[in-house]
């Protein structure tokens, strides 16, 4: 026996569908730029401190503005934010 089910197209369902599948993906890519950026803090900060144990530390000041600088488009606001205060935050308070 078999059975038919029907259903039928509503194109304001299918819009809210699609909508939210594009939410859904644009919170993972803001989540996958924010882990990204983790990443590159601990790794900066790994280099900075290896620098540091052989002697040639880098200013506080350089780590900071560097590290703001490299952050890229995806945080290009909150970068300039960081920039123009003054005096420039320390580098272990970028992040909470």
């Amino acid at each position: 026996m078999r059975i038919l089910v029907r259903i039928r197209w509503n194109p304001t369902e299918s819009a809210r569908i699609r909508l939210q599948s594009l939410e859904i993906q644009n919170r993972s890519f803001r989540i996958t730029h924010f882990q990204f950026s983790l990443i590159l803090f601990f790794r900066y900060r790994s280099l900075c401190d290896q620098l540091a144990a052989i002697g040639h530390p880098i200013d506080e000041t350089d780590k900071t503005y560097w590290f703001l600088r490299g952050l890229g488009s995806a945080f290009a606001s909150f970068s300039v934010v960081m920039i123009a205060q003054r005096p420039l935050p320390r580098f272990t308070d970028l992040l909470p």
